[in-house]
């Protein structure tokens, strides 16, 4: 006599639809992460230009200040290397209530971009006459 239980087929392991499932579900995840490293390295890129931009709207500020020339009124375009890229400086002078004070609107993006687009970075300082 045989003392075996009987054997059982579904419990030996999963069955075709399960494992598939898991797959789908799997891949699924696997390409939620994807997407989510993109974005990361994305982003990354972006603060990355936003940071060097800022640094060269600081620059054309700091060379406003320290030239000891005095800025004409009016809109100036410019081009800036910095960082093995480059970059369109738009450089706006404007006069201000007080005669011996001029407001500089500094515009930088990346150059050979559509000048339409929103700069990456805005900074508004002031020149004085010595």
């Amino acid at each position: 006599m045989n003392d075996r239980p009987p054997h059982r087929t579904s419990e030996l392991g999963f069955t075709l639809l399960e494992v598939l499932i898991a797959l789908v579900i799997l891949a699924v995840a696997a390409a939620g992460f994807a997407n989510a490293g993109r974005s990361a390295a994305q982003q990354s890129e972006y603060l990355t230009l936003k940071t060097l931009a800022s640094v060269v709207a600081v620059n054309k500020i700091r060379e406003a200040q320290l030239s000891g020339v005095w800025p004409d009124t009016g809109r100036s375009d410019d081009a800036v290397d910095m960082a093995g890229r480059q970059w369109a400086v738009t450089t706006e002078v404007e006069s201000t209530d007080v005669a011996s004070l001029r407001r500089l609107n500094i515009s930088v993006g990346l150059k050979n971009t559509d000048p339409s687009d929103t700069p990456l970075y805005q900074l508004t300082g002031f020149a004085g006459k010595h």
